[in-house]
C-alpha cells in the first residue's frame, strides 16, 4: 500500500466523502509537466499528484492551499513573467496560496522539508518550515482535519518552541500516544480514541501552539499550562 493509499484510508475513518471528491491528474498530464521541469519530481510528490493533482478533495481547504497541477503551473508562469526567473528550477512547488505564495521543497537539498515561501522575490526568498517531508505534511493536515470534523472546537495554549521537547515528554507521561507521522516540527498524539492533541510550530514566530480536543482536553491543557508556563488555555475554533 502506497503512502497516499494509507492517507486516504486514514481519512476515510472520519470523512468518507473526501476520497470520493479527490481527483488525481493523469500519467499523461504528469509526464507533460515533468517534461518542462529542470529535474524529475520526487517520488512522494509524483505520487501525491497522481492521487490529488486535479482536486485534493478538501484536504488543504482550511489552509487555503491549492495543490492542483494547473495551479502549480500557473504559479510558475506568473513568477517567470513577473521576475524573469524560473521558480521551478530552484523549488519543487507543492501548493500555492494567495496569503503565503507557495509551499515548496528546495531542489538539490537532501532531506529538505516542505516550507512556506513567504517573499514574492526570487532574489531574497524567505521561508518557514512546515514538516520534515511531504507525506508528514499531508498526514499532519489530515490529523487537524479530523480534530475539526469530529470536535469542531478545541482548547489552545501556546509557548516558546524551545519547550517542544519537554512538551512531548509531559504528554507521553500522561499516556498520550505519538502518531507515527510526528516529526521535529509538529507533534500529533492520542489518548485512546477520545482525546486528540496537536502541537504545531508557528510559521512566522518561534512559538508552538498546542490544540487539544476531546474527553481529557481540559485536564491536559491545565497541566501543560501550569508545568511548562504556557498561556492560559482558551477555547479555539481552529480545530
Amino acid at each position: 500500500m502506497s503512502w497516499t493509499d494509507t492517507l486516504t484510508t486514514y481519512i476515510d475513518q472520519y470523512d468518507t466523502k473526501l476520497s470520493r471528491r479527490a481527483v488525481g491528474c493523469s500519467e499523461r498530464e504528469l509526464r507533460r509537466f515533468e517534461s518542462v521541469l529542470p529535474a524529475p519530481l520526487s517520488e512522494a510528490h509524483r505520487e501525491f499528484l497522481l492521487a490529488f493533482g486535479e482536486n485534493d478533495g478538501g484536504l488543504f481547504e482550511a489552509d487555503g492551499f491549492d495543490t492542483s497541477l494547473a495551479t502549480i503551473q500557473a504559479y510558475s508562469r506568473d513568477y517567470q513573467n513577473d521576475y524573469g526567473a524560473d521558480f521551478l528550477r530552484r523549488f519543487d512547488v507543492f501548493a500555492s496560496s494567495p496569503a503565503v505564495e507557495a509551499v515548496t521543497i528546495e531542489r538539490g537539498v537532501v532531506g529538505h522539508e516542505p516550507v512556506v515561501f513567504m517573499a514574492n522575490d526570487h532574489r531574497h526568498p524567505t521561508w518557514s518550515p512546515l514538516a520534515d517531508s511531504l507525506p508528514t505534511l499531508c498526514f499532519g493536515t489530515a490529523f487537524i482535519r479530523e480534530m475539526k470534523l469530529r470536535f469542531g472546537r478545541c482548547l489552545m495554549t501556546r509557548g516558546p518552541a524551545s519547550r517542544a521537547s519537554s512538551l512531548r515528554d509531559h504528554l507521553r507521561s500522561e499516556e498520550v500516544s505519538e502518531e507515527s507521522f510526528s516529526d521535529s516540527i509538529s507533534w500529533y498524539g492520542r489518548r485512546g480514541r477520545e482525546t486528540l492533541v496537536a502541537a504545531v510550530r508557528e510559521t512566522a514566530a518561534p512559538y508552538i501552539s498546542i490544540y487539544l480536543c476531546g474527553a481529557s482536553a481540559s485536564s491536559l491543557s491545565r497541566m501543560l499550562a501550569g508545568e511548562l508556563q504556557l498561556t492560559e488555555p482558551r477555547p479555539s475554533a481552529f480545530a
